[in-house]
C-alpha cells in the first residue's frame, strides 16, 4: 500500500496489528508464505492467513501451520483456527480425533475416517462373514458322505505324525508371515492402493484386530488406550486363568496328585501348546506396547504451547503425568516381552542341551515341556532357531522405530539387512529340518 502497511501477494503481515514503519519498505513485517499458507492475494495478516485444504493451525494468532496425518479432514479456509478447520466429523490438534459418536477408522479403505459408532467397517463385516462361511463349510464338509469329501478325511486321519507336524508349522510360518507384514504396514504408516489393500486388510485379520471391532463398538467407553494396553499385555496370564479352571475337574478326577498332577491335566486343556499360542501373538502384543512410546510432534495449542500427542490417540498428551507414570508399567512389560521371555526360553531350552551329550528326541520333548513346540522344527544343531525368527519379527514391528524414530529409510533399510541375513543363514546352513517346511520358511 502507499503507506506500507500491508503485504503483497505471497507475502503475509508478521508484525502486530499496532506496529509502524520505521523504514521505507518495512520488509521485516511482510513474511514470504511457506507450504500450506494460500497466499494467492494481497493484505493477508497473521488473523486472515487462509490455508489451503490438507493443512491446520492451533489459532488465528498463530502463522505455524502443520500438515494434517489425513488431509482430507482438514478442510482449510482463511481467518480460521482449531476445530473450525476440521470436517468429516473430525476434531482436535491436526483434525486427528472424532467428534462425539464416531471413531476413527484405523485400517481399511477408510483409513483416517471418522465413521459413526453405529456403523461398522465393510472389511471387517466381510471378513467375519467369510470366517463363520468358513466354519459352516467345514462342519458341512466334515459330515459329508461324498467319496471326495472321505478321500481327504481319510487322507488327514491315516496321515502320520510327521505330516501333521508339517501342516501345523506350515501353518503357523503362514499365520506370523501375514501378521509381520500387517504390522508392518500399520507401524510405517504405509497405505496400499486397490486391490492389495483388500490383502492387507485380509492379514489384519490375524491381528484379530477386524474380529474385535465386530464385537465391541470402537466407541466403548471402556476401550482406553490404557485399559486395552493393560489387557493386551497380561494377555498370557488370562489366557492361564480358564485354562486352569477346565483342569480343575480333570485333576480331581484323575490318579495324578501334586503338580505332576494338575500339570497332566492343563495339558488335557491346551497347555502344552501354550507356547505356540504366544508365539502367535507375541508380535502383536510387543506392536502395542511399542505404540505407546510413538508420540508425534510437537504442535502448538491453542494457548502457543508445543506439546506431543500419542500418535495412535491425539487425546492422549505425552507429557502428561499420568501417560508418564503409566509408562513405567509399559517399560517394564517390555522388557519382559522383548528380552525375559525370549532368553528365560533360551536358557530353559540350552540347560536341557548340554554340551558334549547327544539327547533322544523323545528326551528333549519331555525335557523342554510346554516349550516344546519351538523347537521341533529345526535340527538339534539349532534349536534356538525360533528365537531368531522372534527378532526378526521384532525388528520389522516396532524394534527399528525405537531405534531410528525419525529416519524411515534407515528403518527400511535394517530390516532388509536382518529378513537378508535371516534368508542367507536358514539357506546356507538348513536350520529347519524338513526340505518342505526350509522352503516355506524361506518364501514366507
Amino acid at each position: 500500500s502507499t503507506s506500507c502497511d500491508a503485504c503483497v501477494r505471497d507475502y503475509y503481515w508478521s508484525a502486530a496489528d499496532n506496529a509502524t514503519c520505521a523504514d521505507e519498505q518495512c520488509p521485516e513485517f511482510c513474511s514470504a508464505c511457506e507450504e500450506g499458507q494460500d497466499c494467492s492475494i494481497s493484505g493477508l495478516t497473521v488473523a486472515s492467513l487462509p490455508l489451503e485444504v490438507g493443512y491446520w493451525r492451533a489459532s488465528t494468532g498463530s502463522a505455524t501451520v502443520y500438515a494434517c496425518p489425513w488431509k482430507d479432514n482438514c478442510g482449510g479456509g482463511g481467518g480460521a483456527e482449531g476445530d473450525a478447520l476440521c470436517r468429516r466429523h473430525s476434531e482436535g490438534t491436526l483434525c486427528n480425533q472424532c467428534q462425539s459418536g464416531y471413531y476413527l477408522v484405523a485400517s481399511g479403505e477408510r483409513r483416517g475416517a471418522c465413521e459413526a459408532c453405529s456403523t461398522a467397517s465393510i472389511e471387517t463385516i466381510a471378513l467375519v462373514v467369510l470366517l463363520l462361511a468358513g466354519i459352516a463349510a467345514a462342519v458341512v464338509v466334515g459330515r459329508s458322505d461324498l467319496s471326495r469329501v472321505k478321500q481327504v478325511k481319510a487322507y488327514f486321519g491315516e496321515m502320520d505324525e510327521e505330516h501333521r507336524r508339517w501342516w501345523k508349522e506350515t501353518a503357523k510360518t503362514l499365520w506370523l508371515m501375514a501378521q509381520t507384514c500387517s504390522l508392518f504396514l500399520s507401524v510405517e504408516s504405509v497405505h496400499l492402493p486397490a486391490p492389495f489393500s483388500w490383502l492387507v486388510s485380509a492379514m489384519d485379520f490375524v491381528t484379530l484386530g477386524p474380529l474385535a471391532s465386530f464385537f465391541f463398538s470402537p466407541c466403548a467407553s471402556f476401550l482406553t488406550h490404557y485399559a486395552t494396553l493393560t489387557l493386551t499385555s497380561l494377555a498370557p496370564l488370562l489366557l492361564l486363568a480358564p485354562m486352569a479352571l477346565l483342569a480343575m475337574p480333570f485333576f480331581i478326577a484323575g490318579a495324578g496328585r501334586g503338580w505332576r498332577g494338575f500339570r497332566a491335566a492343563m495339558d488335557r486343556c491346551g497347555f502344552r501348546h501354550y507356547a505356540t499360542m504366544i508365539m502367535l501373538f507375541h508380535t502383536s502384543i510387543c506392536v502395542k506396547l511399542f505404540s505407546h512410546f510413538n508420540c508425534q510432534g510437537p504442535y502448538e495449542d491453542e494457548t502457543g504451547e508445543e506439546r506431543r500427542h500419542l500418535a495412535t490417540d491425539y487425546s492422549i498428551k505425552c507429557d502428561d503425568d499420568y501417560y508418564l507414570t503409566y509408562s513405567v508399567f509399559v517399560a517394564g512389560m517390555l522388557f519382559v516381552y522383548v528380552l525375559v521371555l525370549p532368553l528365560g526360553a533360551l536358557l530353559w531350552l540350552k540347560s536341557n542341551r548340554p554340551a558334549g551329550r547327544v539327547t533322544p528326541p523323545r528326551e528333549l520333548t519331555e525335557l523342554d515341556g510346554v516349550l516344546a513346540s519351538l523347537t521341533t522344527k529345526y535340527t538339534q544343531q539349532y534349536w534356538w532357531f525360533e528365537l531368531a525368527g522372534v527378532a526378526v519379527r521384532l525388528s520389522y514391528c516396532g524394534g527399528a522405530v525405537l531405534l531410528f524414530p525419525t529416519h524411515a529409510t534407515l528403518r527400511c533399510t535394517l530390516c532388509v539387512i536382518v529378513v537378508s541375513a535371516y534368508v542367507a543363514f536358514s539357506l546356507s546352513h538348513k536350520p529347519v529340518a524338513q526340505e518342505s517346511s526350509r522352503a516355506v520358511t524361506v518364501l514366507a
